[in-house]
Order: structure tokens, then C-alpha cells, then sequence
């Protein structure tokens, strides 16, 4: 089965190569779709593939429409630009030739990076994104804002692995709550700002059971003025309720491949 990747951007330049190198290597062609970059991240996504589309930005559903009709595949796995996926994302292509008509992935919303630290609790975790679909025409985005997959059953939900969101270590408080206010003033109660303002909100918090490519750790570690939150580290007995609900998961999200479920 042949998997295309596909990236929307437009100003994007501190975080696409972190996406780009998370991606391209696991699928047979790169896409990106731009809406007016003018920061330099079309030169960065030039460093990896020539099927850079423009398409003018009416909503976000739209512009993922525009982006699936894009690719070649006949399956579209879609990223934003502010997210990497798992050292264990090859295992997905072990799903495409199954009943499915789309695979969803948990998300880790990431807040620190040595160790890194993602927030257990709803609505930061599991956090399923539906972006791994049959390229067949009939799967669309429908959402304005956040761009909910329509005609995705029967859908796999995939525990083996994850995305990795930079959002936190990469905007400010002041930045994320502009994007509640444009989320909103797009689609009154779209905002969620109990997900993207999660310091005024109780949260618990674990090391990653899945890790990242160790290029893009190196990376990340690199990176001057992210925004580390800090919290107590999780205690033992946390992070080992974690890791069994990782590896029971994914003996599910295998034995429902096996038996079609």
C-alpha cells in the first residue's frame, strides 16, 4: 500500500522540519500545502520534496480537502506542523490492507523534553486524531475549525503509535490564548480552552511510554527558548499505570486487526 504524507502550513518555520524529519522517511511521497508562507518555510520543505501546492485559505476543512485531492496514495496520512510521529509509526502500515476505511492515533501533548513529559489527563490524552485515511474520494473533512473526518468507518483506533504535539513547548500562554479568541470568533465554543490553556486547569503528568527518533530529540534539545513546564516528577507507580494501559492498547489495537473488530 502506498502511503502519502501530507503537511498544511504557512508560517511554520520553527517547527516543519521537526514534523518533515518525523515523516518523510515513512512514506512514499511528502506533500505540503502552503497558504501564504512568507517566513521561509517553503525553502525548509524545498530541503525535502518538490510537491509544495499553494492553495488560498478558506477554512481548515477546506484546505485538508484541497491537500487529500493532492495525493497519490492510496492512503493519506496527515500531520499539522507542529507535530512528529513515533519511533513505532512504521507498525501502521501493518493496518492499511485491513477493512478499515481509516486509523486513528492517540496524541501526546508534550510539555517538556528531558525527559519528555506529556499530560495524562482529558482532554489532553488519549486525545484520537483521525488522520490516517483511504485516499478513495469518499472520506472529507467537514469541521471549519477543527476538521472532523467524515465517512471514517469502520475506523481502527491505533495505540501502538502516537503523534508528539509541540504546541506547549513552542507558544506562550499569551500566543495559544489568541488562538482560543480566533477559534471562537471562527465558531462560537470551538475554542477549548480547557485543551490549549491547560495551566488554569488540573492536570497529571507522565514520562512517554513511545519515544521519538533520537535526531529529533537531539533537536528538540537543542532548541533555545522553548517553553518548559516543569511539573513534580510522577510518581513510580504513575508512570507504571501508564506504561501498562501503552502495552495493553496496543495487544488490543493488534488482536481487533486480527479478527477485523
Amino acid at each position: 500500500m502506498q502511503l502519502s504524507g501530507c503537511i498544511l502550513v504557512k508560517n511554520n518555520a520553527r517547527t516543519i522540519r521537526y514534523t518533515i524529519e518525523s515523516l518523510y522517511k515513512q512514506v512514499d511521497e511528502l506533500v505540503i500545502v502552503d497558504s501564504g508562507a512568507t517566513d521561509g518555510t517553503r525553502n525548509i520543505a524545498a530541503e525535502y520534496t518538490d510537491k509544495i501546492y499553494f492553495n488560498e485559505f478558506e477554512n481548515f476543512a477546506a484546505q485538508r480537502n484541497f491537500a487529500a485531492k493532492c495525493c497519490n496514495g492510496e492512503w493519506i496520512i496527515m500531520l499539522d506542523a507542529d507535530e512528529l510521529v513515533g519511533a513505532n509509526f512504521v507498525e501502521i502500515r501493518k493496518y492499511l490492507t485491513g477493512r478499515y476505511r481509516s486509523i486513528a492515533l492517540p496524541r501526546y501533548n508534550l510539555i517538556d523534553i528531558d525527559p519528555l513529559i506529556f499530560m495524562t489527563t482529558k482532554p489532553h490524552y488519549l486525545n484520537w486524531q483521525t488522520r490516517c485515511f483511504r485516499n478513495d474520494g469518499k472520506s472529507y473533512f467537514w469541521d471549519p475549525v477543527h476538521h472532523k473526518l467524515g465517512n471514517y468507518q469502520p475506523r481502527l483506533k491505533c495505540a501502538v503509535t502516537h503523534f508528539f504535539h509541540l504546541d506547549f513547548l513552542f507558544n506562550s500562554y499569551q500566543s495559544r490564548k489568541a488562538k482560543v479568541d480566533y477559534y471562537n470568533g471562527i465558531e462560537p465554543g470551538s475554542g477549548y480552552p480547557e485543551a490549549y490553556l491547560f495551566e488554569d486547569y488540573p492536570n497529571i503528568t507522565a514520562e512517554v511510554i513511545e519515544g521519538i527518533e533520537p535526531k529529533i530529540s537531539a533537536m528538540l534539545l537543542a532548541e533555545e527558548n522553548l517553553f518548559r513546564h516543569k511539573s513534580a516528577t510522577p510518581a513510580w507507580n504513575r508512570q507504571r499505570y501508564e506504561a501498562f494501559l501503552y502495552h495493553t492498547r496496543s495487544l488490543v489495537t493488534r488482536t481487533r486487526s486480527l479478527v477485523g473488530l
